[in-house]
Parts: C-alpha cells; sequence; structure tokens
C-alpha cells in the first residue's frame, strides 16, 4: 500500500531523531563539572582534595576544581609562622601555630589524627587536668581539684535555674558554692576565663542554656604538633595525604611524592565579594573585578566575616540562615608566643598548663594562662592568650570607644585593674558591651606592651627578680583585626537557638551552593576537625548530585554511571538504523 514508505520514512526519521537526542545528552553529561571552593583553609582544602581525590568520570568528562583564597597564603585560622620571620631561631613548629594548635580527642579514629598517623607526623600530649595556679599574690593554689569542683558546681547551679536569653555571667550571679565560693572569687575568675577560651567567646554575652552544648566531643587526648599544623596543610594541598569520601569511614593514605596531578588549583589574593545565581551557575566576584562562574561552590568563609555582610548574596541567602549568622556568636582570642634564652621557669613549673588567678574581665583573659613549651616540645617558649570579644556581631554596632593602654603595673602588689586607658592618635577602634574584654585590648596594643602585661603576671608567680626583663622575641597573633577571620571561632550566645548551626550548614540555590567550616554543624562547633568534617559533607553533596564517584563511598543506593544510559541508547538506535526495517 501507498502508506507503507511514508510509514518507513517515520520509523526512520524517529530513529535519527532519538540519535540526535542520545547524542545530546551523552555530550551534555560529558562536559566538565566546575567546583568553586571559597577559603584555603582546613575546611575548603579537604573539600576540595575530597572532591579531586574521589571523582570518577566517564571518559571525556572533567571536574574542575579552584579554591579562592583572599589571604597570601594557604591555611586560614590555622596559621604556623615561619620562625625565621619572627627570629625564632630554631624553635619552631608547634610553638608557633598561631591559630589552632591542638587535636581535640585525638584517637585512632579522630579524623586529625589519622592524616597525621598516614603521614608520619609527630605529636605531643598536653595534659590540662594537672595544672599549676598560683593567686593574685604569688601563693600557690594547695586543691585545684577542690578549687575547680567549686567552680563547677556554681557553673551547674547557674545553668540548672537560667532561662533562655540569660547570659552565663548573669545566672551565675549570687550563686554560691558549698564551700563558700561564688563566681567573684579570685580563682573562679580564673576557671571562668578557661571557659570563656574553651567557647571564644566572654561570659557576659555567652548564653548560659546552651554554653558548651556541642552535639559531642571526641574522646581521646589533648595533642598539639610539634611541626605545626601547616604540616596538614601542605600536605592537603600538595596531595601528599590522599582522603576518602569519609563513608563508612575516613580512609587516608600518603603519597611520597605526590603526583602533579593531586596538586591543588589554589588561586591566592583572591577576596570574594559577591555571590550570584546565574541560571543553573554560580557566579563568584572577587574584590579586583575578577569573575567566575561554577556549576558549585562551596564557601568555607568564617562566621565572623559573614556577619560584616561581604560577600553579597543574590538572590539573598534564606531567612534562617541569616537569622542564625546573627544570632550566633564569634569569639576572639589572641595567642602570643614568646621565645626566652632559656627556660627560666623549668625548676618550679613541672606540667603542661599553668596559671595565675585574676579577677575583672579584662584581667582575668589577659596573659593569666600558660602552655609550658618547654614541657612539650623542648623549646624555652611560654604560650599564653588573651581571651574574650567585646561584642559578638562587630558588623551590627558603631564603635563606642577607641583606646589604648597607657601603663601597665609593673609590680606584683598592683592588679591589670589599675591599668589606665587614654585616646590614641591613631587608635584601633572596637565595640565594647558591658566591659572591655582581653583579646579586644591586645587587638590594640603594641606587642610591648602585651610583653608587659604578661611580664607582670610572671613576676606574681615567680618573684620580682626571676623573670628576665627582656625575651628573644615575641610573636602576637591577633585574630579579632584579621579582615580574613574577624576573630577565632564559634559558640552559642544569648539569643541562638539549637537549630542554628544546622542552618548554617544547609545549602542555598537549589543545593547549588554548599556551606562548610567549624561554624557549620553543632556537633564539633569551634574546631578544626568540624571544619574537615563538614568540608567532606560538602565535597558528598557535589560528588552525590552529579554522581561521579561510586554509590558505596556515598552511602546511597546504586545508581547508573553517569553517560551509560545515553551511550546504550546511541548504541541501540545506531544498530537500528544499520540493521532494522527501513532498507
Amino acid at each position: 500500500p501507498s502508506s507503507f514508505p511514508l510509514l518507513a520514512r517515520m520509523v526512520r526519521d524517529a530513529r535519527l531523531l532519538l540519535l540526535l537526542c542520545g547524542l545530546i545528552v551523552l555530550t551534555s553529561e560529558a562536559a566538565a563539572v566546575n567546583v568553586i571552593v571559597i577559603g584555603a583553609g582546613i575546611g575548603g582544602l579537604t573539600a576540595a582534595r575530597t572532591l579531586v581525590d574521589n571523582v570518577e568520570l566517564p571518559e571525556g568528562t572533567t571536574c574542575e576544581v579552584t579554591v579562592l583564597e583572599a589571604r597570601d597564603r594557604i591555611g586560614g585560622r590555622t596559621y604556623t609562622k615561619p620562625a625565621a620571620a619572627f627570629n625564632f631561631g630554631d624553635a619552631s613548629g608547634g610553638v608557633l601555630d598561631a591559630g589552632a594548635s591542638w587535636i581535640h580527642g585525638s584517637n585512632p579514629e579522630h579524623p586529625t589524627t589519622k592524616m597525621c598517623d598516614a603521614l608520619g607526623l609527630e605529636r605531643k600530649e598536653t595534659i590540662e587536668d594537672d595544672i599549676q595556679l598560683f593567686s593574685s599574690t604569688g601563693t600557690a593554689v594547695a586543691d585545684t581539684g577542690a578549687s575547680f569542683g567549686s567552680f563547677v558546681e556554681i557553673l551547674e547551679d547557674a545553668q540548672w535555674g537560667a532561662s533562655d536569653g540569660d547570659s552565663l555571667w548573669q545566672s551565675m550571679a549570687g550563686v554560691t558554692a558549698s564551700d563558700g565560693k561564688t563566681r567573684d572569687s579570685e580563682d573562679n575568675q580564673y576557671w571562668l576565663s578557661g571557659l570563656e577560651f574553651n567557647e571564644g567567646g566572654k561570659a557576659t554575652t555567652i548564653g548560659a542554656v546552651t554554653v558548651g552544648q556541642r552535639g559531642s566531643e571526641m574522646d581521646g587526648k589533648e595533642e598539639v604538633l610539634p611541626g605545626g599544623y601547616v604540616q596538614l596543610v601542605d600536605a592537603l594541598a600538595s596531595g601528599q595525604v590522599k582522603v576518602g569520601t569519609g563513608v563508612p569511614q575516613l580512609d587516608v593514605s600518603a603519597r611520597n611524592p605526590p603526583p602533579e596531578s593531586a596538586k591543588l588549583n589554589i588561586l591566592l589574593s583572591r577576596e570574594v565579594v559577591a555571590i550570584a545565581k546565574k541560571g543553573e551557575l554560580i557566579e563568584v566576584t572577587m574584590k579586583d573585578g575578577e569573575v567566575m562562574q561554577a556549576d558549585y561552590v562551596i564557601s568555607t568563609l568564617p562566621l565572623g566575616v559573614l556577619k560584616t555582610g561581604t560577600p553579597t548574596f543574590d538572590p539573598p541567602l534564606s531567612v534562617s540562615k541569616t537569622d542564625a549568622i546573627e544570632r550566633l556568636a564569634f569569639g576572639n582570642v589572641a595567642k602570643i608566643s614568646i621565645l626566652f634564652e632559656s627556660a627560666w621557669w623549668a625548676s618550679k613549673i613541672t606540667v603542661d598548663w599553668f596559671g595565675i588567678t585574676r579577677s575583672g574581665e579584662t584581667a582575668r583573659g589577659l596573659s593569666t594562662q600558660y602552655v609550658n613549651m618547654h614541657k612539650v616540645a623542648g623549646k624555652p617558649v611560654l604560650m599564653t592568650f588573651a581571651v574574650g570579644p567585646g561584642d559578638s556581631n562587630p558588623a551590627s554596632q558603631s564603635p563606642t570607644s577607641s583606646f589604648s593602654l597607657k601603663e601597665i603595673p609593673q609590680s606584683p602588689t598592683e592588679t591589670l585593674r589599675d591599668v589606665r586607658l587614654q585616646m590614641n592618635p591613631t587608635p584601633q577602634t572596637f565595640r565594647r558591651r558591658g566591659g572591655l574584654a582581653a583579646a579586644d585590648a591586645v587587638d590594640g596594643m603594641s606587642d610591648a606592651a602585651v610583653w608587659n602585661a604578661t611580664l607582670a603576671n610572671l613576676k606574681v608567680i615567680f618573684g620580682e627578680s626571676v623573670p628576665p626583663s627582656t625575651y628573644k622575641a615575641i610573636t602576637v597573633q591577633r585574630w579579632g583585626t584579621d579582615p580574613y577571620a574577624r576573630g577565632c571561632y564559634s559558640h552559642h550566645s544569648t539569643t541562638s537557638q539549637g537549630s542554628d548551626y544546622a542552618a548554617m550548614g544547609s545549602d542555598e540555590y537549589g543545593g547549588r551552593l554548599l556551606f562548610a567550616g567549624e561554624a557549620t554543624d553543632e556537633t564539633f562547633y569551634g574546631s578544626a576537625h568540624n571544619a574537615l568534617l563538614t568540608g567532606q559533607r560538602a565535597a558528598r553533596a557535589v560528588l552525590r548530585a552529579e554522581e561521579i564517584a561510586p554509590a558505596e563511598s556515598l552511602n546511597s543506593g546504586t545508581k547508573q554511571a553517569p553517560g551509560i544510559a545515553a551511550f546504550l541508547l546511541c548504541a541501540a538506535t545506531l544498530l537500528t538504523s544499520l540493521f532494522g526495517w527501513s532498507k
């Protein structure tokens, strides 16, 4: 019948149409997947490393990963300062870790410990429970365990009676321990400073109900790296360490030497000022005007930076995330390392930690806690700290005062409460609420002034004539004035909610914009290993969405490899075209 030729042509055209569609799909799936990671700290480097090490692609498909870092170095808030640059001679390594120093809860299954083990890195334990504590008159506290127990009793009673919105400082007022001590007792002020150090905030802004409410704690040792965190940072960047996806657990191995192809593509001095969704792509704009686009963006920007309103987001971030950014607090801790000609304190200090009790918001947090790095790392170095920010959201308020330290007490009979403040001709400006916290004070002090404050406390502990009047070298890391950090680490505030950390870690723009970093999960907030784990989480989200890694490594059901369906469709159509009915 005359209709048969027409039917044959229709069948032929349909097969050709199927062939064309299959080729289009195959070509589409063979296109590159581009990922931009913002930030070359532990979180960003781990995210990029996880992507590069676990991608399995069909032939012709590529996955391009680019890391953008605002600084002229990698590492973020892990920063092992070069010894030579600070005249520290051979006193290098862990004593110069100006940012993250500890592996908290180190054990064989700890992700950071696994990397260290794979790389053969030396670790040293610091024991916090055994501490030598001295009063403001230089008298040794006889029973530090009982002293700490008194503080814990006050803290627990205060939390029991606290309501949402109460600060830790407020809730502890009026509570008396069974030994008669209160919040304002001098040794309890020391322990309070330790809690402020742990949270990165100060008692007047830390939420009483939520303080310390991490989802979990790693069970293990407190360890430092004598060679510095830079060893892990460099290994992640170079590919010396190879990581799995973290599912069901993190697999780590070393590559010596790493192949050139394993090296991450890291672009330094790239400050991101805007992130926008452009169709199915995410556009990233840098301060110098450079624009890049990617299928996915993983942001590891610190909470402190997000609080400033830069970068901008178009469309705006979800209300739950912006509320979380506003409510969660971002702390401030300055880290101080002082190198001496010799370990002159070694005959009196036989433990890893020692300290002096001081009262008052500034005094209790300024050079009162010391790490005996001579015992830990064999170097004549004391590490101390300045703890506490003036405001948890510096972008939200105008500066209320400018100041500098004019005079630091030199006599052991004086206290830091006698420190006088005066206007500085070229001051740093700070926001303060309820008093001046120590870390903010140090942000406005010279290194010499920091040394004088430290020396005053050391003279009380050891005697007027024992500490040397000078040091060999000093380095002070002021994270509060670092424009790419704006502080140290996150914690719950008086207004934050239990869901805020989950909101910080949620994706935006239909899963195209992902977030990682210590402030994006409540489980281990404030730690380097939280940054590592959330970096892996973000990388897995990309691998899963694009189906470019083995399904079993992503803890999901088996899925057909990309491009296979299109290939089978094309093959079937070609065979039909060659041998089919249209001859």
